[in-house]
């Protein structure tokens, strides 16, 4: 059987890779959104004067967020760049878990949780773009189905991960080493980057460099 030709070998191997990352991307966004639910309860628990309805508040102010940035962050990446935002994005996601776990103001807990929400709200519209810009029309419906099953695999995980956590450490630990240092914790070099301008990110989500720099050279004719 004939090999094929070098430059359709690289790109199929390129397809994948960024298939591969955005699934995990995308599952790693879990790691930020579903501790807050396995926390609450400790949380009650450590500030007994704060009322269930209260702390409902902090769900509620995050769905209104995150739906009202999905409309928001569509709009920016064209204007930014896909790149930018989603680094940014993550990144958000990644800090403003890491400052939860350190905070014991009801205002700072909503304020924190209604940012996370913008960042992760930009995280669906942003994968699905850079999945567009690399395959075919024909082939993106199967492949936007195959990248959903992120959803179930993450939020699995996050329950597991920010469960066991809450339990061993407290819920602060959820937050703190079940999200930003779950990907490693330290500033680092974005290794095999293969555009510009990927370098130093937030490595719990270094892997979106490779991501999001790649849709810049998106291969338009495939």
């Amino acid at each position: 059987m004939t090999a094929p030709p070098a430059p359709a070998a690289r790109l199929k191997s390129a397809q994948l890779e960024v298939f591969c990352l955005l699934w995990a991307a995308y599952a790693s966004y879990y790691l930020c959104r579903v501790n807050f639910a396995v926390a609450q309860p400790a949380i009650l628990k450590e500030f007994p004067t704060w009322t269930s309805a209260q702390i409902g508040t902090i769900p509620s102010i995050y769905a209104a967020v995150y739906a009202l940035g999905q409309i928001v962050n569509g709009t920016l990446s064209q204007r930014y760049g896909v790149r930018r935002l989603m680094t940014m994005a993550l990144v958000v996601a990644g800090v403003t878990n890491l400052l939860f776990a350190f905070t014991s103001s009801f205002g700072s807990m909503r304020l924190l949780w209604a940012v996370n929400a913008f960042g992760q709200s930009a995280g669906w519209s942003l994968m699905v773009q850079v999945l567009a810009n690399w395959n075919t029309a024909a082939r993106r419906g199967t492949l936007i189905g195959r990248l959903s099953t992120c959803y179930a695999f993450g939020n699995v995980l996050s329950w597991l991960l920010a469960g066991y956590l809450c339990d061993a450490l407290g819920w602060r630990a959820a937050c703190d080493r079940g999200t930003p240092r779950s990907g490693g914790g330290y500033l680092w070099r974005g290794a095999g980057c293969k555009a510009k301008g990927a370098s130093l990110l937030l490595p719990a989500y270094g892997l979106v460099a490779r991501i999001a720099a790649s849709s810049n050279a998106a291969i338009s004719s495939v």
